[in-house]
């Protein structure tokens, strides 16, 4: 009898840790993570931030694995996902901003789709514009006489234009096209460089024939998933501009 009981005891426990749901503990934003906890916390945050952290306490998710869907003034931006790797783990995603005010959400999604948590901060200046079509980028900065005067992406170039401009891909595209005019270049050379969340992912240089140019530079996604990111960087090393965008 007191085997069984053990036996019957064991039984209930794994069949209740089987069902636990995975839920999320505690949700915050901030400006940071440091040793496994935000800094920064706030939900509101200047024009200039640079990034806002989603920090998660996640229970229940061993194994499993959570998406962070963003939106801002209700469009939706882009998504990652997070891979849970113990029980009881602590968890973040980022959004880099660009200047993009408004109001932001962020939706914690788990593999059904279910919505496990929501939350919401709001960046300064911008609020009722909406989001903007194309990445972010920092205002452009001239490396000597050259400057990229404006910088898109999308699925392709045609008649040197951008086509399918977006900011959000799926990752089965097949490339994601950086595409910029460029002026005050001419017989000088661009480079531009990937990321992929933050990491080098390679470099392209791409020389500079004319003193008001088209150009672009591709990259190939293979099915890769997260946050990339192009420098346009100048012919002495001055990072001119950065655009970012997601696949998913």
């Amino acid at each position: 009898m007191k085997k069984m009981g053990l036996f019957l005891f064991a039984f209930i426990f794994m069949a209740n840790m089987a069902q636990a749901q995975i839920t999320i503990d505690a949700m915050k934003f901030g400006t940071g993570v440091e040793n496994n906890q935000i800094v920064g916390e706030s939900n509101t945050f200047p024009n200039d931030v640079e990034k806002v952290y989603c920090w998660l306490k996640v229970l229940n998710g061993e194994g499993k694995t959570i998406t962070l869907k963003w939106y801002n003034n209700d469009v939706f931006l882009s998504s990652v996902q997070l891979e849970i790797t113990y029980n009881s783990m602590r968890t973040y995603g980022f959004k880099t901003i660009y200047g993009n005010g408004g109001n932001y959400k962020v939706e914690v999604v788990d593999e059904d789709g279910k919505v496990l948590q929501s939350g919401e901060f709001s960046v300064a200046g911008g609020s009722d514009s909406g989001a903007k079509s194309t990445s972010g980028s920092v205002s452009g900065v001239a490396d000597g006489t050259v400057k990229v005067v404006d910088m898109k992406f999308g699925t392709g170039v045609e008649n040197n234009e951008v086509v399918g401009e977006a900011t959000t891909f799926d990752a089965s595209v097949e490339a994601v096209y950086c595409w910029m005019r460029v002026t005050g270049g001419e017989g000088q050379q661009i480079t531009v460089k990937w990321y992929l969340n933050n990491v080098a992912a390679g470099e392209v240089p791409l020389d500079i024939k004319y003193n008001s140019m088209r150009t672009y530079s591709y990259k190939k996604i293979n099915g890769q998933k997260g946050e990339w990111k192009a420098e346009i960087v100048g012919p002495s090393g001055v990072v001119m501009q950065t655009g970012t965008f997601t696949t998913n």
